[in-house]
């Protein structure tokens, strides 16, 4: 299997002075010079007096999907209006109020501990779907993406690439979870378990604990180069850039850290080597899996789901701890295949729920984010023998609105996108539906 860290513009890598792909992000990351530069130092001096970035505060985005379709649409801001709806007994995941958007909401605990509500959304809305098998399908916005065959993440990170300079344009997936693959280019991506990834970080000559030694010899080199070429404008660019030490060493101690806690392929070790490859700049979307209760058909008193949501926010605050040296460089979301059905599912007289069946109608994109507003998006409205969701006002963000249910799913698609600071231009031209809702984003590109 080939190593997603080494690209396509590997042969670019191997004829430059600086070595290999894996090398050339360590070295971007150990003296602050762009990796673009570094593949290329006289195309990128041209390109960035050319050229000017198409994004608005663009992000890195780190998505956790899920094909279980985990029960998080169930305890979310929104879901307490009606009494109809259950909840897990759990004391763990009594009803808290939490503020958004300067209103007053009732969620499950978790949900009030999670650090950041103020960069907060959680977007109601459908996904069409109640089958296992079209989590493809639900990647790709139920197929609302022009590009064929293609998942929403790889999307955005071929919009993101260039704003971002990362070393490659293809997503990486972290998740070991079955059935989640990513497709980029119409195939789907091999998936990177954390451990692999470790190794992999590890196999450059020194790897993280000689960024401060890999700082002076890359910076000897292009010293040298500029040398040849007399160019001031060159130099110039790398005096801008150029970090020092003693923060070159305060990086390295910080990501062997995080690094030498990955011990396995879990949620916790996901998030760990996640956020060193944001900070290496590998790629612009990193998808892993969080679970916030998995596939609960069997559940008594739901149980598995209020343990769930306790470890998956607290996984949540580490990875905002973890990404704190570059906390307005990158998203969060979610993006599971279906969310679970909130009416009582109970055996029969017994009045307690053994658990949540697949819910077609109804799921929750949760965000986060310096774009991201804080705010609750949408909301529930009995459907059928369960819940579904509203439709949604495209200004307000509020239940009623011109958004129709089925329009909802490309609406959260396109919301997060402007959030990622993609222009809305285009994402109306590749997201075939919806509506961008304004009132989930700080400021709309």
């Amino acid at each position: 299997m080939k190593n997603p860290l080494l690209t396509s513009r590997r042969d670019l890598c191997r004829k430059s002075i600086f070595g290999s792909a894996a090398l050339v992000a360590l070295r971007s990351l150990a003296t602050g010079i762009p990796i673009s530069y570094l593949l290329n130092p006289g195309r990128a001096l041209a390109d960035a007096a050319a050229t000017s970035p198409t994004c608005t505060n663009p992000q890195y985005l780190i998505l956790s999907t899920s094909v279980s379709g985990d029960p998080l649409n169930c305890n979310v801001p929104g879901t307490y209006l009606n009494s109809n709806i259950i909840h897990s007994a759990d004391g763990n995941m009594a009803p808290t109020t939490m503020i958004l958007g300067g209103r007053s909401y009732t969620a499950a605990a978790p949900w009030a501990t999670l650090t950041g509500l103020n960069r907060t959304c959680f977007f109601h809305n459908k996904t069409n779907t109640d089958v296992h098998s079209d989590e493809a399908t639900v990647l790709a916005v139920g197929n609302q993406l022009i590009t064929s065959r293609e998942a929403l993440s790889s999307f955005f990170a071929a919009q993101l690439a260039p704003c971002l300079g990362t070393l490659q344009v293809q997503p990486i997936s972290l998740s070991t979870a079955t059935d989640e693959a990513v497709f980029f280019g119409g195939a789907p991506l091999a998936p990177l378990p954390p451990t692999a990834a470790v190794t992999a970080l590890s196999a450059p000559t020194g790897g993280l604990a000689s960024l401060s030694a890999l700082r002076e010899n890359t910076l000897a080199k292009l010293n040298a180069y500029h040398r040849t070429l007399t160019s001031p404008a060159g130099q110039k660019f790398i005096d801008n850039y150029t970090i020092s030490r003693q923060q070159a060493q305060s990086i390295s101690t910080s990501l062997l850290q995080s690094l030498s806690m990955v011990k396995d392929n879990s949620t916790v070790s996901q998030i760990l080597v996640a956020s060193v490859l944001v900070q290496l700049k590998l790629s612009p979307v990193i998808t892993i899996h969080v679970p916030f209760g998995d596939d609960n058909h069997s559940d008594p008193g739901l149980g598995n789901e209020a343990a769930e949501h306790v470890s998956a926010v607290a996984a949540l605050n580490l990875l905002a701890t973890q990404l704190a040296p570059v906390a307005n460089q990158v998203t969060f979301a979610t993006w599971n295949v279906f969310g679970r059905t909130m009416a009582n599912n109970a055996a029969a007289g017994s009045g307690v729920s053994i658990g949540r069946n697949h819910n077609a109608n109804h799921h929750v994109m949760l965000m986060r984010g310096a774009n991201v507003a804080s705010s609750v998006i949408g909301g529930v409205e009995a459907f059928i023998n369960d819940f579904g969701c509203t439709t949604i006002d495209p200004t307000t963000g509020a239940s009623g609105g011109n958004i129709a249910v089925t329009d909802t799913m490309a609406s959260a698609a396109k919301t997060l996108g402007s959030a990622l600071g993609i222009p809305e231009t285009t994402l109306n031209a590749n997201i075939l539906n919806g509506t961008l809702v304004k009132a989930g984003v700080v400021t709309v590109t």
